[in-house]
């Protein structure tokens, strides 16, 4: 039977597309990021040290991150983005019922649900499927563009019909896209392209950093704050106040791909938390300083995807870039894993978070010198540069026909 035209374009509509997946990242992204809330109430009505159910919250940020590259593959090369997505998220909502039906008896059980069947659901419906699904159908629109950095537009047709017809040699003013041909052709020759290169190990390294940042601030921030005798209704506005910073951030920092080079945005952003996170490590704990901290570091704090995706994306191209961010996201989630384990760890040997907060003082620098340090010479045989206004691009289209490879 036909599809009504009114239903295939609502579902081929761009619009639409981006207001689904933004709903599916704020329901799935949303509850995950609010788990630290739970950290004191269920360790104190459970008997359960930190560390149990901080191990909890680290399997889930390292399951979340291996899971995700052979999900987005899945979805790459065979299913689908839609129903990797489905049926992901179906897991993911059992696995947050087991975890609200386990007693106090049985910490292993809520570990598993909360690990391993959230967190490996998590690996399908997070960014790489929801971004790659838009980006495939539609051409995305600056500067919303480069917030969905999953694919960049090679023409004004969709993606997929583009990437096979488009056979245009790259522009020699760096104005125009990469031709597809000379991009790996399997999946193992764009790994092994990325493994062999310094430059794919300090991004990962620079990630893994920022997962450490995430996953350690969101799970103990509001553990931390009320041991220091803040109100737990003041911790948990916390973060939210981080989450409407990262929406702002994320979107700014998406737009600034369009001008500048990724990996100058993400050394700044890398600087950035570093100062942060000294003022609150060396400053007297307020309220103002809690909220500053949270609004300040919330604009920092997601802003890092679109960049890292565009760097990965500019240095080894686009024809596996869901694939290989998926690889660059495990760094970041096993320094996520690292970040929610060892904060409870501390906290039971030592009662106290203070090192983990100089750990997260001194991994910043450390980032921010990796991103700055990184090459991101193309090796599909260009130099990133500054991206052309929509005036330009089209005066250099008129001047310059496209040269068809042979």
């Amino acid at each position: 039977m036909r599809t009504p035209p009114f239903i295939e374009k609502l579902t081929l509509s761009p619009t639409i597309s981006c207001f689904a997946g933004m709903m599916i990242l704020w329901i799935s992204f949303g509850v995950r990021q609010s788990f630290g809330l739970y950290l004191i109430p269920i360790t104190q009505d459970y008997g359960w040290s930190r560390s149990t159910f901080s191990i909890a919250a680290a399997l889930l940020q390292l399951f979340w991150g291996c899971s995700q590259p052979f999900l987005v593959y899945l979805s790459e090369r065979y299913i689908g983005f839609g129903k990797t997505i489905f049926f992901s998220s179906i897991i993911y909502g059992i696995g947050c019922i087991v975890m609200q039906l386990c007693s106090p008896s049985q910490s292993g059980l809520f570990i598993f649900a909360m690990g391993i069947i959230v967190g490996g659901a998590a690996g399908g419906n997070s960014f790489p499927n929801i971004l790659a699904s838009i980006g495939i159908l539609s051409v995305a629109v600056s500067p919303f563009a480069f917030f969905l950095q999953t694919v960049e537009p090679v023409s004004q047709e969709p993606a997929p019909k583009s990437v096979r017809q488009s056979e245009e040699q790259h522009d020699p003013d760096g104005f125009k896209e990469a031709v597809i041909s000379n991009e790996p052709q399997t999946i193992g020759a764009a790994l092994k392209e990325g493994f062999s290169s310094l430059t794919f190990w300090l991004i990962i390294l620079g990630y893994s950093v920022c997962g450490f940042h995430v996953s350690f601030i969101a799970t103990h921030l509001p553990a931390y704050l009320v041991g220091q005798g803040i109100d737990s209704s003041v911790s948990a506005w916390t973060v939210s106040v981080l989450g409407f910073g990262s929406m702002i951030g994320t979107v700014l920092v998406g737009y600034l791909c369009t001008s500048y080079r990724p990996k100058y945005i993400l050394a700044g952003i890398y600087s950035l938390r570093a100062i942060i996170l000294a003022i609150f490590i060396f400053v007297p704990l307020s309220l103002a300083s809690v909220f500053s901290f949270s609004a300040i570091f919330g604009f920092l704090w997601l802003s890092t995807v679109p960049a890292t995706t565009k760097f990965v994306g500019d240095v080894y191209g686009h024809r596996y870039l869901g694939t290989m961010s998926s690889i660059t996201f495990v760094g970041h989630q096993i320094g996520a894993f690292c970040g929610a384990y060892i904060g409870g760890l501390e906290y039971d040997v030592r009662k106290s978070y203070t090192r983990m907060w100089y750990a997260t003082l001194a991994m910043a620098i450390v980032a921010a010198i990796a991103n700055y340090v990184a090459n991101d010479t193309s090796l599909r045989g260009h130099h990133p540069q500054q991206l052309p206004s929509k005036a330009e691009d089209e005066e250099i289209t008129q001047e310059k026909p496209s040269t068809l490879c042979p």
